[in-house]
C-alpha cells in the first residue's frame, strides 16, 4: 500500500479471464478495500482520496463488454 500511496496516479492492469478479472487482482482489490474499512487501516486507506486511477484490461475480444463499461470503479471513488 505505500507503494500505492507514493504515486499520484495508480494504474490498475489484469487479464479478464472468463469475464471477470485474474485471480490476483481479485485478491489485491479485497486486499486494499481492507483499507477502507478496517479501523486500524482507515487513515493510510483515506490517502486514497484524491488519487487519478486508471484500469488496463486485455482480452481476445476487440471491443470490451457493455458489463466493464459505465460507473464500475464508482464504489472505490466514493468509499475513500
Amino acid at each position: 500500500m505505500d507503494r500505492a500511496l507514493s504515486h499520484e496516479q495508480i494504474i490498475f492492469a489484469t487479464p479478464i479471464y472468463w469475464y471477470a478479472a485474474s485471480p490476483t487482482m481479485k485478491i489485491f482489490l479485497d486486499r486494499i478495500s481492507d483499507f477502507l474499512e478496517l479501523p486500524d487501516l482507515l487513515p493510510k486507506g483515506r490517502r486514497l482520496r484524491g488519487k487519478n486511477a486508471n484500469i488496463v484490461c486485455t482480452s481476445i475480444c476487440d471491443e470490451p463488454s457493455a458489463a466493464f463499461m459505465g460507473t464500475s470503479a464508482r464504489p472505490l471513488i466514493i468509499s475513500a
